[in-house]
């Protein structure tokens, strides 16, 4: 048996934010948050398991005050300036990328005897009573989302201060269990207000705007424009679309489109809305064979669930050459945008998204 720390970052919310949101985009979101607590470990702390909305983490031997309060605070910072690009850089309007900026971190310290099991692929488990308590310490009846509950077999003899708060459970099996908790509210100060300016047009020729209507709802239009996955069953132009599959489409995602055997590297941007109630625009960063390159789609909800979407394609030249095949490369790019929304506006028409996806 080896005195040991145990210690939970716990998503308060998370129930309710899964409740009411897409499963794919909410999954999306967990995954991404998960993974930002895990990278913020800077104390070497082992992974047990991951619990749904938490992290199971220990390490032997037992760990001070000070140093859990700053890796609870380095989990909190990570956690909430990942939390504002969902503000910031979003352009997703569903359930769960618009609830996201709700969820809130708290953390669960507890320490004791435990036996370290060791299973095939690496796996790391403490065992013993010590860790039924701390997961039991998880469903404490505190009632608020932020904050550090230590227990008090973590605490021992520690010097505590006036802003630490009392509190107890009674278990019919493990007894009552005394902790105290501090609220960690204050560090939203130091979470950084990231500020994105909108790219929009700069001084690029306008070579293409378009309008269509779609008789479809906004929201399956929209999907088809924002989910990567779904992009080659309307461009056909793009051989393969590469993207980080795990990550929710926003402001500042990048994404590799094979196009005529060459890989170009874009950028989602956006713009102001003008009146439009969905923006999405990707800018051309990499592999690119003009100066500057970007396309823009605005789409609006018309009358009788009809979807009015009005397209637009900017184009600088990069060289001499270029400015004297533009109209060439003009009718180039207006054709395969034309194609590319005639199918947008069949298959959206379909709703055939599952079969796209």
């Amino acid at each position: 048996m080896k005195d040991t720390t145990l210690f939970f970052p716990d998503i308060s919310g998370f129930t309710r934010f899964v409740k009411d949101s897409s499963p794919e985009h909410s999954a999306h979101i967990t995954h991404e948050l998960i993974n930002v607590i895990l990278e913020a470990n800077q104390f070497d702390l082992r992974v047990a398991e991951i619990e749904g909305d938490a992290v199971f983490f220990f390490k032997e031997g037992i760990m001070s005050l000070e140093d859990i309060r700053e890796q609870s605070r380095l989990m909190f910072l990570a956690f909430h300036n990942h939390i504002k690009k969902y503000e910031s850089r979003r352009i997703c309007n569903c359930g769960a990328c618009v609830g996201a900026i709700d969820l809130k971190l708290k953390f669960i310290v507890h320490q004791g005897p435990t036996v370290i099991q060791e299973f095939a692929g690496g796996i790391s488990k403490p065992h013993g009573k010590d860790v039924v308590v701390a997961h039991r310490l998880l469903k404490n009846k505190i009632g608020l989302d932020e904050y550090i509950l230590f227990s008090d077999d973590f605490l021992g003899d520690e010097m505590l201060t006036n802003e630490m708060c009392s509190g107890a459970l009674n278990d019919d099996q493990l007894g009552q269990l005394g902790f105290q908790y501090e609220l960690i509210s204050d560090w939203h100060a130091d979470v950084k207000d990231e500020f994105i300016d909108m790219v929009g047009p700069n001084e690029s020729e306008r070579v293409l705007e378009r309008f269509i209507k779609i008789n479809a709802d906004i929201d399956v239009v929209f999907k088809f424009i924002l989910n990567l996955n779904l992009r080659e069953a309307w461009n056909k132009s793009a051989y393969k679309i590469e993207f980080n599959k795990n990550e929710i489409n926003r402001i500042g995602t990048e994404h590799n489109c094979i196009v005529d055997g060459e890989s170009l590297k874009f950028e989602t941007v956006s713009k102001e809305s003008d009146g439009f109630d969905y923006i999405y625009g990707e800018k051309l960063i990499e592999g690119a064979p003009f100066e500057d390159f970007a396309t823009y789609f605005m789409l609006k909800r018309g009358e009788n669930g009809v979807t009015i979407l009005k397209s637009e394609v900017y184009l600088k030249p990069k060289n001499f050459f270029q400015r004297m095949m533009l109209s060439f490369i003009k009718a180039k790019i207006i054709k395969g945008i034309k194609d590319a929304l005639d199918n947008l506006k069949k298959i959206s028409e379909q709703k055939n998204i599952s079969s796209a996806a």
